[in-house]
């Protein structure tokens, strides 16, 4: 990854030659502010106190790690995931890396710093794009602090990416000791994440899978740290966290410098004989979701020594992005950090230099900025829901009136339709009644002409059940009005024998009386069969 800048902001001194050249007090920039002193604890704390002092980190012998017997296996496996998890370091001896090339690694490297002239070292001098080759500063912002310290890095892993024009030629052996010395360091690292994997419950490769596989990242920082005539005041390295997945430093073995924050105290470090000095960086605890702890370190310098050291970084592939394994996110303890390539992520140590923990505790606050968005979001999205509840409910209530508006008007139009198809049928029904009376009528006046004259002649009683009412059809329709009312055609009472003789002696008087007037009996009869039809239209 580069870096935009293509020069750095200020000219580069090699803080080599200004130990060599006799100065008794240091430049400006490379004094450090009082807190971030050597001398300086941050606070007062009880842990601090000569009785609870703890006076290194903790050594681990890794070569039970392939016993078979799965006591010692697991014992030691448990004494790693304690260090991880409690200090973030650990020295590991018996690690199975050739202690003779361990040795051989550190003079070449002392060599190239005390032998080689000035002007042979600068044809490596390196810029802020790769950082490869020889260094004396970190960060590119102008303005800041300095480190008491030049350094030679190197790009290692993958293979595409070494630049064999900044690796040394000299000394001789410098070129094929790093290259051996790479190999068996990168073999090493991966059989730690084997054991960092399966102590975190995850499966046996999945940190390397994570950090890419085969296309795994690593690196190379060989530190050199003159003598200071003022060491108090300054610092061969800031605090800072590595920025990368785990870092395996192979320290002096005279002289110590390497300081772990231990909670307020800062803890020096006592290098053990052919003991790598392990420690977690900052992808390791993002990927365990900070079961892991990457934790911040410094060097001191002296006044009477020199000292060499040789920095390993495995790191993940750079354009993968890193984030807590999910299989370590729980309900009581959520993801930490946001999603991140290696190369966005060592972006702030390149520009800034180091900084404490500042940059991976800065990844935690974005989750917490992003978990404190998202509860504001979530809280309008409430109000949201609950104003378009209340909507709905008033758009149902509405939709509901307006129904029950529908329902009663169809109701009224059903009423209409029906009483307005009742009334048709009405109108339909009597039309036939009256078209069939009119039909009959000819009948019906035969009918009630020679009903009237037998009437009149006392031979017919017309009966409701046997006269011709029972001829009409049968009214269709309620309330249409009959012919005769009942009372008209109620039966006639029975007479007796005296009437009856009555009657006909009146009735032959009056025929007698017709003959006496010239015959117009007939006459008469006719006369009153007529009246007796015009009787019966009169009452249709």
């Amino acid at each position: 990854m580069n870096c935009t800048l293509l020069t750095w902001p200020e000219p580069i001194v090699r803080v080599q030659s200004l130990s060599d050249s006799g100065i008794t007090v240091i430049p400006e920039q490379y004094i450090k502010p009082p807190s971030d002193r050597p001398a300086t604890t941050t606070s007062p704390n009880p842990l601090d106190s000569p009785a609870t002092e703890v006076h290194d980190i903790p050594i681990i012998d890794l070569s039970n790690l392939l016993s078979p017997d799965s006591t010692l296996r697991h014992g030691t496996m448990s004494l790693v995931s304690r260090a991880c998890r409690e200090w973030g370091f650990f020295q590991a001896v018996n690690h199975g890396v050739s202690h003779d090339l361990m040795s051989r690694m550190r003079e070449v490297w002392r060599e190239f710093f005390h032998l080689l002239p000035v002007e042979e070292k600068q044809r490596y001098a390196n810029t802020p794009g790769t950082y490869e080759g020889y260094g004396s500063r970190l960060g590119v912002e102008k303005g800041i602090k300095l480190d008491w310290s030049d350094y030679f890095f190197l790009n290692y892993l993958p293979e595409s990416v070494r630049d064999q024009n900044k690796w040394p030629t000299r000394p001789l052996p410098c070129r094929e000791l790093v290259a051996e010395y790479g190999n068996e360091l990168a073999t090493f690292c991966g059989k730690l994440m084997k054991v960092f994997s399966a102590n975190l419950g995850l499966e046996e490769e999945y940190l390397q899978k994570a950090f890419g596989g085969e296309e795994v990242g690593a690196c190379l920082r060989v530190n050199y740290y003159p003598k200071c005539p003022q060491p108090d005041l300054t610092l061969g390295l800031s605090p800072h966290s590595d920025p990368g997945g785990m870092t395996l430093l192979l320290p002096d073995e005279h002289v110590s410098g390497l300081q772990v924050r231990r909670g307020e105290k800062w803890v020096t470090v006592k290098p053990v004989p052919n003991a790598f000095v392990v420690n977690i960086g900052d992808q390791l605890q993002v990927i365990s979701n900070a079961t892991y702890k990457s934790v911040e370190h410094r060097v001191i310098v002296n006044s009477s020594r020199e000292r060499v050291s040789i920095a390993f970084f495995y790191n993940p592939k750079g354009n993968i992005p890193i984030e807590p394994a999910k299989e370590l996110v729980k309900e009581d303890k959520p993801t930490l950090y946001p999603a991140m390539t290696f190369n966005e992520y060592r972006m702030f140590i390149r520009r800034m230099g180091p900084c404490g923990k500042s940059q991976v505790d800065s990844l935690q606050q974005q989750v917490k900025d992003t978990e404190a968005e998202v509860e504001k979001l979530k809280k309008e999205l409430a109000d949201a829901k609950a104003a378009a509840n209340i909507a709905e409910a008033e758009v149902k209530k509405i939709k509901e009136e307006e129904r029950e508006k529908l329902r009663q008007a169809d109701a009224k139009g059903y009423e209409v339709g029906i009483k307005r198809a009742a009334l048709e049928y009405t109108q339909v029904a009597q039309k036939m009644v009256n078209d069939e009376l009119e039909a009959r009528l000819p009948d019906l006046y035969k009918l009630s002409y020679a009903a009237g004259a037998e009437a009149m002649a006392g031979v017919v009683v017309i009966q409701p059940e046997s006269g011709f009412l029972k001829q009409l059809p049968e009214p269709v329709v309620p309330d249409l009005e009959l012919p005769y009312t009942e009372e008209e055609c109620a039966p006639l009472p029975p007479k007796d024998d005296d009437e009856e003789m009555a009657e006909a002696e009146n009735q032959g008087d009056k025929v007698g009386d017709g003959v006496a007037e010239g015959g117009s009996s007939d006459k008469a009869a006719e006369a009153e069969g007529q009246k007796q039809e015009q009787n019966l239209l009169s009452k249709r």
